[in-house]
């Protein structure tokens, strides 16, 4: 009984800080893909503004 009892509060404690983490995980991953799409898109944004600008100023490739 002292043995048996400590146990499984112990494994309670641990069980729900390993869901506790899982759930705190996925909340910074889901709430860092706007930056992440942000990003990404001025990426692009800023690359295509360096090639209309070399286009209209007749640099080459």
């Amino acid at each position: 009984m002292y043995i048996v009892l400590p146990l499984f509060g112990f494994g309670a404690v641990s069980w729900s800080g390993v869901n506790l983490g899982y759930a705190v995980s996925s909340v910074i991953s889901s709430g860092s893909k706007g930056t992440q799409q942000a990003g990404a898109q001025g990426g692009l944004v800023i690359a295509s503004l360096i090639k209309n600008s070399w286009i209209k100023s007749g640099v080459k490739k």
